[in-house]
This record gives structure tokens, C-alpha cells and sequence, in this order.
């Protein structure tokens, strides 16, 4: 972590764009510094940066309140835990967590979100999401294991106006016969101009236009 210890050495109170991508060496404990020493970033990029895990996305939500857009897009240690503040409950390795509503952070300000490629991500992680940022409107989780309620909760977050929402790929979706799309299309359609459905099978094209 020598070079995110340089970025680190000093308060960079005006710093409010960092990209990182590709970073292969950065730790948890390197991005922690860089976020203490950054408080201000609105703009965060660490695609593809290996060895970051929940513990290092908690630091950047801990310590930037004015983030407005992450991209972790790539980092197979990210499971979306990151977003809720008890760890405890998921050790059972339970994704259907009865409490896990109530244990989310809500984080008002994140509008761009990149989870893509991200192998560990839970499949419930899209409704932690959807409850802890309801001004989102560019997601990203392409390659993902994610679910249909996960789906239909980010549809219907209350005052949510996607822009942009990227599925492709994501296997485990569509599993309800295209019911989780449709209420997308309805809750969503009057904002939605980018919708990547790539390799989600079987979608009937109805679900979409409905």
C-alpha cells in the first residue's frame, strides 16, 4: 500500500474525484486511509481492485457522507454486506435473513452504483441497495447472482427514478416468468433509457414492454 499511502499522507479536503482502477495491491486498510484523508470525494473508482472486501467499501460509506457514485465493478470479495451495519447475521450464510431491512444504511447521496462482476455479491444484495439508497439512478451489476425479489424491491423503492440499470448476465433472474420485470416497467419506465438484459433467460419481451 505504498502509493495509497502517499495519496493518504496528507488532509486532501478539496480531492472530490479518485480513480483507482485496476489497483491490484490496494488493501482495506490502504483505502481506509485514502477515504480519511479524502472526506470530501463525491466520485470513487476501484473496478477490478482484487483485494478490497466489505470492510473497505464500510470505510468509504463511513467516511465520504457526499459520495455520489462507486464503481467496485470487479472486486470479487465485495458481497454487498458493505451496506447494512451488523455482520453477525450473515455468518450463517443465510441470504434470507429475517432482520436484514432493518440493518441497512441508508446512504441518501449514492446516485451511480457498479457492483458488476462482482462473484461474491449475495443475491439479496439488491434489496439492501434499494432500501439504503433510493436516489439511485445508474446501477450496474452485470455477471451477478441477484434475484427477482431483489429486482422488484429496487422497481419499488418509494421516489426511486432509474436512468440506467444493467442486468446482463445475471442468471438467477427471470425465475418468476418475467413478473419482477414487468413491475420494473411499470415502476420505472417513465425515467428507465438504458435497460441491459443481455443473457437473461427466458425473458419474454412482454415483461418488458408491459
Amino acid at each position: 500500500d505504498d502509493a495509497a499511502s502517499l495519496i493518504a499522507a496528507e488532509p486532501r479536503q478539496r480531492l472530490t474525484s479518485l480513480l483507482l482502477n485496476g489497483w491490484t495491491r490496494l488493501t482495506d486498510r490502504g483505502l481506509a486511509a485514502i477515504v480519511k484523508a479524502c472526506p470530501s470525494l463525491q466520485v470513487l473508482e476501484l473496478a477490478w481492485c482484487e483485494r478490497l472486501t466489505d470492510a473497505g467499501v464500510r470505510a468509504i460509506l463511513d467516511c465520504c457522507s457526499d459520495i455520489t457514485a462507486m464503481r467496485l465493478g470487479g472486486c470479487p470479495q465485495i458481497s454487498g454486506d458493505c451496506f447494512t451495519d451488523i455482520q453477525s447475521a450473515f455468518d450463517s450464510g443465510n441470504d434470507g435473513y429475517e432482520g436484514q431491512v432493518a440493518l441497512v444504511r441508508v446512504r441518501p447521496n449514492l446516485r451511480k452504483l457498479d457492483l458488476g462482476e462482482c462473484a461474491m455479491l449475495r443475491r439479496t444484495a439488491l434489496r439492501w441497495i434499494a432500501t439504503c439508497s433510493p436516489e439511485l439512478t445508474e446501477v450496474r451489476i452485470a455477471g451477478c447472482i441477484v434475484d427477482d425479489e431483489g429486482l422488484r424491491a429496487l422497481a419499488m423503492t418509494p421516489g426511486l427514478r432509474l436512468r440506467s440499470l444493467d442486468v446482463s448476465g445475471c442468471a438467477m433472474l427471470c425465475t418468476d416468468g418475467g413478473a419482477a420485470f414487468t413491475i420494473l416497467a411499470r415502476n420505472q419506465g417513465d425515467t428507465l433509457e438504458h435497460l441491459d438484459v443481455r443473457r437473461v433467460t427466458p425473458l419474454c419481451p412482454a415483461a418488458i414492454s408491459a
